[in-house]
């Protein structure tokens, strides 16, 4: 039995305790399948970081762990902070937490910037995913022509004015839920990026629309484990490390940081970071278009 000391440890993976399977090994992330249908991920740096996340560089080293003791199947059990299974133990002696919190304070996303970023985004970001929402000199692919129709439904072209006679809930994003391939679906990072977006704005749902959070939830069952955990986390507000550290970038105003911050989100995943990316401008442009 061998005794690791995790780093950071997110702060609601203590909510879920009882046995996890390993679902899925990689080089830098292990994915542990609750009963509840969420993942804990075992993770090798604080860029892959969550609320549901642990993070344990050392057992993804050459001839770490993972490579000999650590394989799909393999159960483990969760009791409060310890995380164990019939080869190793995950302590949380000194880890520091992380809850996944926006740190937003009196600053907000500017909203004129928002074409600076666009382009940024479209110079940067990845194709095969939702981009060409956002971008009207490109031929659509299966999903971006998806995305559009449900999109063109949902937010009226009166909405500023609907805002100011009485409270307006956004339905019907759910139809984008699982729209896409790979861990995390397109329509999955687009929502979580319409959601970042909204938080953004500073404004909490009175100059821009208000997602019915509550409707989202209640369709997570038509994605993976992947893209159901992120939006579980996003939907609390609990946001993963690279999202937080866009947000922080962006919300500098300055134009080099929010390059760099453009830059580091496209890389995460295969389409990922550039899909979250076109749900938060496509968000901030509806409300450019009501104010």
């Amino acid at each position: 039995m061998k005794i690791i000391h995790a780093g950071n440890t997110g702060s609601l993976v203590r909510q879920f305790p009882g046995k996890l399977r390993v679902l899925s090994v990689y080089s830098g992330a292990v994915n542990l399948l609750h009963s509840k249908g969420l993942l804990i991920s075992l993770v090798r740096s604080m860029d892959q970081m969550s609320a549901l996340s642990i993070c344990i560089p050392d057992i993804f080293s050459v001839g770490g762990i993972v490579t000999d003791s650590i394989e799909p199947g393999l159960e483990f059990e969760l009791t409060g902070d310890m995380l164990k299974s019939e080869r190793i133990t995950v302590v949380p002696e000194n880890a520091r937490l992380f809850n996944g919190f926006l740190c937003i304070e009196e600053k907000v996303f500017l909203p004129d910037t928002h074409e600076f970023i666009r382009q940024l985004l479209l110079k940067y970001g990845k194709r095969g995913g939702l981009l060409g929402i956002i971008d009207k000199d490109t031929e659509l692919n299966i999903f971006e022509r998806k995305a559009l129709t449900v999109l063109e439904t949902l937010f009226p072209k009166d909405m500023g004015k609907l805002q100011k006679e009485l409270p307006v809930k956004i339905r019907g994003l759910s139809e984008l839920i699982g729209l896409g391939i790979g861990f995390t679906p397109s329509g999955d990072d687009f929502i979580a990026g319409v959601i970042l977006g909204e938080e953004l704005t500073g404004d909490r749902g009175h100059n821009c629309p208000l997602i019915d959070r509550d409707e989202i939830m209640g369709a997570l069952h038509k994605t993976g484990y992947g893209g159901r955990t992120l939006l579980w986390q996003v939907l609390k507000n609990r946001f993963p490390f690279y999202m937080i550290k866009l947000a922080d970038g962006l919300l500098t105003g300055v134009p080099d940081e929010m390059e760099k911050a453009v830059c580091r989100a496209v890389s995460h995943g295969e389409t990922s970071g550039t899909d979250l990316l076109t749900g938060l401008i496509y968000a901030v442009l509806q409300r450019v278009k009501w104010s």
